[in-house]
């Protein structure tokens, strides 16, 4: 089985016995996420594959919170929803490469990427000035790392406000400073 993106191994944890929350499944951006969590990290689809003689699929269509209990023992998840449509498709298979293929078909599927986005980007959260972004790029230079962009997250603004740039520790991204 497989849902959202978490930092945890791949088969689910058993939730039904309470000594761990179900698995959630809500877009949050956790800066210090917990290992082996039943929180969702970045993306939150309801999605769901089973392997075992075929490989079958489950996709809840809707976009509310929701949680998702497991039962490891009888192999049966139970979704858990407050509001919104009841919209399920299941996806019959018998390969994953024909689960997928039934999910995309429902959702569209993905154009080819560009090509900068087959390079390499460093991206994190806690650049404090130019001078960190400098040295970040020099350190890749020294050691012959390839690095094609840097990205950072919003601590270069002011009280985290896009294109509001913190002129103290930003000091020539004035495309984006109100000055």
């Amino acid at each position: 089985m497989g849902l959202h993106e978490r930092s945890s191994i791949v088969s689910l944890f058993h939730t039904t016995d309470f000594k761990r929350d179900p698995y959630r499944f809500k877009t949050v951006d956790y800066g210090n996420y917990a290992m082996n969590s039943t929180k969702s990290c970045y993306g939150a689809v309801p999605l769901m594959y089973a392997f075992g003689n075929i490989t079958s699929g489950l996709f809840f269509h809707n976009a509310a919170e929701m949680w998702i209990d497991i039962n490891t023992e009888d192999q049966s998840a139970y979704f858990m929803v407050y509001s919104g449509v009841l919209d399920i498709f299941l996806l019959t298979g018998p390969t994953l490469p024909d689960a997928v293929r039934q999910y995309t078909d429902l959702t569209g599927k993905v154009h080819l990427a560009q090509l900068l986005t087959f390079s390499y980007h460093q991206s994190r959260w806690g650049y404090k000035s130019e001078e960190d972004v400098k040295n970040i790029i020099e350190n890749y230079d020294k050691y012959n790392i390839p690095l094609d962009a840097v990205w950072m997250d919003l601590d270069y603004t002011i009280g985290y406000r896009w294109f509001i740039s913190n002129l103290t520790g930003f000091r020539t991204l004035k495309v984006f400073s109100t000055g």
